[in-house]
Order: C-alpha cells, then sequence, then structure tokens
C-alpha cells in the first residue's frame, strides 16, 4: 500500500459521521436551542387557537339551527294559534247572527240584512250594492290624474285605494268630518250661545240630531276648560299628590265619556238616561247646582232609600248599576257638574257598605243616652240592613216598649213623598233625620235612661264620673274617636257640640281633657248649649265655663231660647226641634268660611278664627249674633248700611270707637244666653258694649264688594287702634229643606235663607261671666268655690285690661 492510499484512508477515519448514520449520536442532546423552544410554542398555540374557533363555530352553527327550528315552531304555533281564533269569531258571529234570525222572525221584526263583507283583502270581494264596474272605476281614476291600474293591482285593490282618495267609507258613503278637541267626535260643534238645552227631549229626528250635537258641544267645553284650569296651576301644585290625583280624575273622567259620545253619534242613546243626562245640563247651564246633582242621585239611585230598591227592575230603577260603560260616563257627567264651593269632604267621609256600594256618610261621633236615639239604628241601608221585621226589632235600641217609626222615616224608607213634620210628630230628633250614619258613629251610653227621674243625667260630677269609668273600661277615645281621625288627611279641627247645663258639661270637659293629652295643640271648638231657668243649672254652667274653655281653643255658649226674638221668628220654645232649627242656623252659618275649597274667596280655618278672636290676649269665649232676611229682601236693599272708606282713618273718632256695638244693634238674633233673672238685675242694661274682634260670615248680598274689601282691609291694617273686623260673604244661601221647621214668617214656604252672623270677642261676654259667678259663689260648696270663682274672674279679667278701667273711668266724670 503506498502512502497516497494510507494517508487517504486516516482522513477518512477522522471525518465525522452524519447523525442518520450515526445511531449512538442520534440520542437528544442534553441541550435545545431557544428559538426551538419558541417554534414550538407557537406552534402549539396555533393549534390550540384553531380548535377552540372551531369548536365555537361548532357551537354557534349549533344554535342558529336550534333558534331557526324554534322559531319556525313559534311561527307554526301563531298561525295555528291566528287560524283557531279566526275560525272562533266566525264561528261566534255565524252563531250570534243566526240566534238574531231567530229573535227577528219570533218578534215579527224585518229580516236581518245581509252582513257586508269588508274589502280589506285581496281576496275580499265587495258587496255587489256597493262595487263599482271596471270600466266606471278605471275613468274616476283618471278623472283624478291617477293610475287607472298600479302593478299587480286586483279591483278590489283599485276600489279600496279609489275610496282612500275620495274619502268614502267601506259602504262609498263619505266620511264624517272627525273635529278636534278632548274627545274626537264627528258630531258638529254648536256655538256656545246655542248650546243651551230645552227642557223637555225633542221627538223629531232632526231635533235629537241637534240636542246630540248640543250634548256634545257642552260637554266637550266643560272638559276643555277642566284642562285649561289644570294647566294653570303652579308647578308646585301639579307635583304635588293632591294635583296629580286632580289631573288623573280629569283624564279618568275624559276617557269614561267616549262611550257617550259613540252613543250620540250613532243616536242611541236609551231614553231613560237621556232624559235626566238632559235635565243635569240644563240645570248647570242655569246655575242650578243643587238640583243637578239631584237629577243625577235621580238617574243613579232612582227614588230608593234603601239598599234593596237599587236594582229593582220599575221606572226609578238605577240605569248607573246597569253595566261598567254606563256605570263610568254617568260619574264621568257628575264630576263635569261645576265643583260646588263647599267642600263637602270636610263633614262627610267616602267609604264602602258590606257588598261594596260607595258611601257618603257625616264625619260624626254621637254620644247620647238610652232611649235618646228613637228609631234610628246602627244598622241601616247602607250597613248590614235587613229585611226581616224580626231581625230589625232585635237590632232596635233597648227601652221598655217598641218605639214606632215616625210616618216622615216610613215615607223616606219607601221612597215617597214625605209628610209635613210638626212639634207634634217630632219626638226625637231621628223623626227628621235624613242621612245614613256609620255604625260607628251611633253610641248608646247604657248607664243612664233619657229623662229617667230615678236616676237623673244632671249634676256636672255626673257627667265626670260616666266618662272615668267608660274610659277607664273602654279607651274611648281609641275605641270611638281615633278610627274617624285616621281617615282625616289633613285635621282642621274638632268641633263639639253638648249641653252645659247638666252631666253632659262634665262628660265634654273629661273628654275635652283626654283629647288634649293625645292630639295636643289640635283646634277644639265647644259649642254649649244652655236651657237656664234654674240656679243649680247655672252652677253647671259656671263648671263647664271653667273647665272647657281652659282646654277648648274657642267656646261658644248657645241658648236654647233667645230672651228676644225679632217679629218674623215664629218659635215653638218647648219643641226641641224648632230650638234646635235656631242653633243649627247659626253654627252652620257661622262655620261656612271653614267648608269653603281653597280656590274660594272668603275662606278660612278655624285657626285662623282662633287668631282673629283672641286679638293677641287669651280670650276662648265667644258670643254669637245672627240676623235672618228672604233674599229677596236683600235684592231690593242698595248697600243700605254701607259707608266709604278710608285707609288713611284708624277707626277713631274723638278719641271714641267708630264701631263697638253698632254692628251688634243691627243684628237682632243674640245666641249668648242670659242670666238677668237670676241675678236679680233690673232694667236693660246701659253700659256700652265693646267689640276687641269679631267675624261676620254673610250668606247672601248683605254688603257690597267694595265694603267688604275695606273692612277687611282696615283689619290687616297694624297700626289701627280700632276692633279687629273680618268679613267672609258667600252667595251660597242657607237651604230650607223639608226636615227644617218653617219657623220664619213669610208669605209663603221658604226655600232659601239670608243670614248675617257674627262670632265675636266683646265685654259682654265678661258680663255674663261675672253674673254667672255672683250665682255660683252662693250656691257652691266652698271646697270647690274659691279655684272655680277665682277663674272666672280670671277669664273675665281678659276682656277688661285696658278698656274697661277707662270706660269706667268716663262714665263716672
Amino acid at each position: 500500500m503506498d502512502f497516497a492510499s494510507l494517508m487517504s484512508a486516516q482522513i477518512a477515519k477522522s471525518k465525522p459521521t452524519p447523525k442518520s448514520q450515526t445511531p449512538e449520536e442520534a440520542k437528544p442532546s442534553k441541550y435545545i436551542k431557544r428559538a426551538d423552544v419558541e417554534a414550538q410554542r407557537q406552534a402549539d398555540y396555533a393549534a390550540e387557537q384553531k380548535a377552540t374557533e372551531n369548536a365555537r363555530i361548532s357551537r354557534l352553527e349549533k344554535k342558529r339551527k336550534f333558534d331557526e327550528d324554534e322559531a319556525e315552531k313559534n311561527r307554526a304555533r301563531e298561525d295555528k294559534r291566528k287560524r283557531l281564533a279566526e275560525e272562533s269569531r266566525r264561528l261566534r258571529e255565524e252563531e250570534e247572527e243566526r240566534e238574531e234570525r231567530v229573535r227577528r222572525k219570533r218578534l215579527g221584526l224585518p229580516e236581518l240584512p245581509p252582513k257586508e263583507k269588508a274589502i280589506e283583502g285581496g281576496d275580499a270581494t265587495p258587496a255587489p250594492e256597493n262595487d263599482i264596474k271596471e270600466e266606471e272605476l278605471v275613468q274616476k281614476l283618471r278623472d283624478m290624474n291617477e293610475p287607472a291600474r298600479l302593478f299587480g293591482e286586483t279591483h278590489n285593490g283599485q276600489l279600496r285605494r279609489y275610496r282612500k282618495l275620495a274619502g268614502l267609507d267601506a259602504s262609498g258613503k263619505p266620511k264624517a268630518t272627525m273635529y278636534s278637541g278632548p274627545i274626537p267626535t264627528t258630531l258638529q260643534p254648536v256655538p256656545e250661545a246655542d248650546m243651551k238645552v230645552s227642557d223637555v227631549v225633542p221627538k223629531d229626528t232632526e231635533g235629537r240630531a241637534f240636542l246630540y250635537r248640543q250634548l256634545a258641544s257642552y260637554f266637550t267645553l266643560v272638559l276643555s276648560e277642566w284642562q285649561v284650569s289644570l294647566s294653570l296651576r303652579d308647578e308646585a301644585v301639579k307635583t304635588s299628590s293632591s294635583g296629580k290625583a286632580a289631573y288623573s280624575a280629569m283624564v279618568q273622567a275624559r276617557d269614561s265619556m267616549v262611550p257617550l259620545y259613540r252613543k250620540l253619534e250613532k243616536g242611541d242613546v236609551e231614553e231613560g238616561i237621556l232624559g235626566p243626562i238632559v235635565e243635569i245640563v240644563r240645570a248647570c247651564q242655569e246655575r242650578r247646582y243643587v238640583d243637578a246633582n239631584d237629577a243625577y242621585l235621580r238617574l243613579s239611585i232612582g227614588k230608593a232609600s234603601a239598599r234593596e230598591k237599587l236594582h229593582a227592575n220599575d221606572k226609578d230603577a238605577a240605569h248607573i248599576m246597569s253595566d261598567e260603560i254606563t256605570r263610568k260616563f254617568l260619574q264621568s257627567i257628575k264630576r263635569c257638574l261645576k265643583e260646588s264651593p263647599v267642600d263637602h269632604d270636610v263633614h262627610f267621609r267616602p267609604g264602602h257598605s258590606e257588598d261594596g256600594t260607595e258611601t257618603f256618610t257625616p264625619r260624626a261621633l254621637i254620644y247620647d243616652l238610652k232611649g235618646a236615639f228613637g228609631t234610628l239604628r246602627r244598622d241601616n241601608a247602607l250597613y248590614g240592613a235587613a229585611d226581616d221585621p224580626a231581625a230589625i226589632a232585635q237590632q232596635m235600641w233597648y227601652v221598655s216598649s217598641i218605639i214606632q217609626q215616625s210616618a216622615y222615616q216610613q215615607h223616606l224608607d219607601q221612597g215617597l213623598e214625605p209628610p209635613t213634620l210638626s212639634p207634634d210628630t217630632v219626638r226625637y230628633w231621628s223623626d227628621f233625620n235624613r242621612v245614613f250614619y256609620h255604625p260607628k258613629s251611633i253610641v248608646q251610653l247604657q248607664e243612664y235612661e233619657l229623662n229617667s227621674s230615678l236616676m237623673p243625667f244632671e249634676k256636672w260630677a255626673t257627667g265626670e264620673d260616666l266618662f272615668d269609668n267608660l274610659d277607664k273600661e273602654h279607651d274611648l277615645l281609641d275605641r270611638d274617636l281615633r278610627p274617624f281621625l285616621e281617615e282625616c288627611d289633613q285635621l282642621q279641627a274638632i268641633q263639639m257640640i253638648a249641653s252645659a247645663d247638666d252631666a253632659w258639661g262634665g262628660f265634654t270637659a273629661k273628654y275635652l281633657e283626654r283629647m288634649r293629652d293625645e292630639l295636643g295643640k289640635t283646634s277644639a271648638w265647644v259649642w254649649g248649649l244652655e236651657e237656664g231657668g234654674r240656679k243649680p243649672r247655672v252652677a253647671n254652667v259656671a263648671q263647664s265655663i271653667y273647665q272647657i274653655s281652659s282646654q277648648a281653643s274657642m267656646y261658644i255658649p248657645l241658648t236654647t231660647l233667645p230672651d228676644v226674638l225679632p217679629p218674623y221668628v215664629n218659635l215653638n220654645g218647648s219643641s226641641k226641634w224648632h230650638t234646635s232649627a235656631l242653633q243649627l242656623l247659626a253654627i252652620e252659618s257661622m262655620t261656612l268660611p271653614t267648608r269653603l275649597r281653597s280656590n274660594q274667596q272668603g275662606r278660612s280655618s278655624f285657626a285662623d278664627i282662633e287668631t282673629l278672636l283672641s286679638s293677641d290676649g287669651n280670650r276662648r269665649v265667644a258670643q254669637l249674633n245672627m240676623s235672618i232676611k228672604d233674599p229677596a229682601e236683600l235684592e231690593g236693599e242698595a248697600n243700605g248700611h254701607a259707608t266709604q272708606h278710608d285707609s288713611r282713618m284708624n277707626g277713631f273718632t274723638d278719641g271714641n270707637h267708630g264701631h263697638d256695638d253698632a254692628e251688634a244693634k243691627e243684628l237682632d238674633i243674640d245666641m249668648q244666653p242670659k242670666t238677668a233673672n237670676l241675678t236679680g238685675e233690673r232694667g236693660p242694661n246701659n253700659r256700652r258694649t265693646h267689640v276687641f274682634s269679631q267675624l261676620q260670615s254673610l250668606r247672601g248680598k248683605w254688603k257690597s264688594t267694595l265694603e267688604i274689601e275695606d273692612t277687611n282691609l282696615a283689619s290687616r291694617d297694624r297700626f289701627g287702634h280700632g276692633p279687629r273686623i273680618e268679613s267672609h260673604q258667600s252667595s251660597l244661601l242657607f237651604p230650607v229643606i223639608d226636615s227644617f221647621p218653617q219657623v220664619f214668617a213669610s208669605g209663603n214656604i221658604v226655600q232659601k235663607l239670608a243670614v248675617h252672623a257674627t262670632l265675636s270677642t266683646t265685654t259682654s261676654v265678661a258680663q255674663r261671666i261675672r253674673s254667672v259667678e255672683r250665682i255660683a259663689r252662693s250656691i257652691i260648696g266652698i271646697d270647690e268655690r274659691e279655684a272655680l270663682c277665682d277663674g272666672l274672674v280670671g277669664i273675665c279679667e281678659e276682656y277688661e285690661d285696658g278698656w274697661e278701667s277707662g270706660s269706667e273711668s268716663d262714665d263716672d266724670s
């Protein structure tokens, strides 16, 4: 072997063997490159993302397929439901049409005309009498410069298009013009001067059509004014709860009257409803709102006085109960009546009877002795009335013998015109009662009986003991009074009317004391009724004045029978029906400003009256005077006692008050009790009466508007030194209903009265209390005498400081 081959062999041995050829070197290396690791990671991530995307696409595909399948099922179900509903409707209409044809055939009425088919769908065929020939239809469209036929349009489509362009309905008649308003209607409005409806419903077609236009125009006018008045309110009032409730009431009334408008458009208002509606509208147009409310009541409940008569199927049937739609639009008509200036919610409470009927009962709580309620029962026609005479007898108050119901009440229960009442036919106050009371309003005290000679309810301490015992056992305020208080949204005051010269004075004083502990500074007015005539009763009066006036916000004693009555008053002093009528007239007229609505001029609250009468002092006892006239007399007077007021004058003339008792001399009925016959005073009292402050409540045109403004302006004068006098005049006269006695002399039966009532704090109050104090000092025991008499003297001093001493010195000089 030569040298070259040996070298080649050695060189070949020294060269490395490839990895694919060397198994030993094909094993994994101990070290890995970073680039290889990153490349491997990216490859794994890409593979994972691809797998995730494929899974997501697969899920979306499955969800889309599921949704499409579900939508298809829903579509099929909806189509099936529509098909079944349409089939049911068609079958129902066919059944109704078949029954109508049978009814018409049975009654001998004309055959039912064939029902016109609607041509809304493309395949529907119009009725032959409503169709138009093809040539005529094409010509009509061309005359209107419209295409004769659109692409794919059928004959029915052409007909619908032509009628839409020509303003015709499906029968080919011109469409009625829709007039705008709160309720859009096709009834053409009439001018406001022609809106007044006639007394009777016209019989001819033309007259009735015009009547329908008058009614629709009147309600449109009222609803429009209602909307405008609500829109003019302040923003704070609009956003308040009461403001929102007022707007909701307007919207509800407007929506509920839509069916009435549709009936007027069709001319198919029932005769039993049309007549009363015309009566209501005419009364409103003549401003006879009380008559309008009476007509509504006759329309709603007929002449029924009991619940069982409301659904009677006779002439006086309750149309308002017939169906929901009629009830709603009749109630909306009631809401469209001009709002009464008196807010009746002050003295009456809405509620529901046991069967859900809406009720409106007095906010009253009446305590009386056993036998004093007469035939009045807790249960009545509104709350649990029974038809069974035995059940009625069980509900009667327990007395020694059953009291027969008066003829007046029997006629009211039967819905008949009640007979005229007289002092001989009135035994109890329930004999002339005309309202239903809530059962909780009637509380009979079983411990004492009316007019009992064995246990007379006379002594003042007897009333105190009775209240203490009952309150300890029953907690009278929680049981009786609190349910009524919780119903009041804005409690203005609590009025208490009670006898002050017997045991009821002690009962009232204790009740008022207990009420003060619960209600704090709530206004509490007490009207103390006094008969007088005996010294023991004067002792009770003294206790009542001292105890009640210290707790009450205002105490007003009222006599049962004034000593002097004007010639026009014909009063039977032995009849409590007569004497209570005079007291009612005084109280109701004096408190009229507190019942007026907030938007009425002359409205006042009990708190405002208290501030006026107290006159920055502690005068809580006031006297009430009044005069009564026929409204016709006031119309003939031209402000007989009006004087021109100058705001620069301060009410003094030569240092003397210009008013004082001048106003009181004009009022001829003094309701303040007198004690002159017990004190031995003789002759007239010549001492001049000074008026500290006075509230005048005038019903009727007693004074001119200018004089009222001048009087109130002088009262607000901060630099004035005379008496503070405020006048509130209202056009609302006192209504004399058939349960009110005709005690005022007149040529005919008085229907309404003009009343001038004043509530004053004067020096005559102190004179009367001083007389009572002198009598009490001589008849009351020494244990109670000092505290009682000192308290009465303290009350008198509130009416003398700054006035009495000066006046006496002037008289002495």
